[in-house]
């Protein structure tokens, strides 16, 4: 691929990522509603072909009357989801520690900081309390896809693998060792087939978009 397909890709990535963050970090309302009702008509983009089924059960979902009536039944679910306000009443609220360590603001959680850090970002997103929050580990993948893009843009090639290489650690590291199977979970205490569908959309962009990083790792001849 050349560095001008490169960098479209990552910029696509990057979308991909940042609208699913704001899926979890931001409760529905009318407008959200109507953007994603327009991002639907078109379809699994190139190499999302997997996801086709579940795009075609979200546009469902959403269908096509009153877009506040909908965005307010789906803020109801989005507080019982993710907010995790009593235990029982929905599941667990979506940071990697509670899940891999059944704890919040565990060690997990001091691993992402430094993956951020490191990468030359603080926190993501205060709002969300423990930046080991779902939504502030997806737009922190964003933000790498979006820089990444940039070097290839202005030639730095380099820049631009060693980016890949933070994008594949925190995969490996974080978001494959968890998102898939909460996502999984998510889908099914879903009361609502919007959010089911947007989980599992979650869950399978995060394996497919493991699989592109490693591709366009190979190219370099690099694991």
């Amino acid at each position: 691929m050349e560095p001008a397909s490169l960098a479209a890709l990552a910029r696509s990535r990057s979308q991909n990522y940042w609208l699913l963050a704001r899926l979890f970090a931001t409760p529905p309302d009318e407008a959200l509603v109507i953007e994603l009702r327009g991002a639907m008509r078109a379809g699994a983009p190139a190499g999302r072909e997997p996801l086709s089924g579940d795009l075609a059960a979200l546009r469902l979902a959403l269908g096509g009357g009153d877009p506040a009536g909908l965005a307010a039944r789906l803020a109801v679910e989005y507080t019982r989801l993710f907010r995790g306000l009593k235990e029982g009443h929905g599941p667990a609220p979506p940071y990697e520690s509670v899940h891999r360590e059944s704890r919040l603001m565990g060690e997990t959680t001091l691993a992402v900081m430094r993956a951020y850090n490191e990468a030359g970002f603080g926190t993501i997103d205060s709002a969300l309390g423990p930046q080991d929050h779902i939504g502030a580990e997806l737009r922190f993948m964003s933000m790498l896809c979006f820089d990444e893009g940039s070097a290839w843009d202005t030639g730095t090639s380099r820049e631009a693998v060693v980016i890949l290489g933070r994008e594949r650690r925190f995969l490996d590291e974080h978001l494959l060792r968890w998102v898939p199977d909460y996502c999984r979970v998510l889908a099914k205490e879903s009361r609502e087939p919007a959010y089911a569908a947007i989980a599992s959309l979650a869950g399978q962009e995060v394996s497919l978009d493991a699989e592109t990083v490693r591709g366009v790792l190979a190219r370099f001849g690099l694991p």
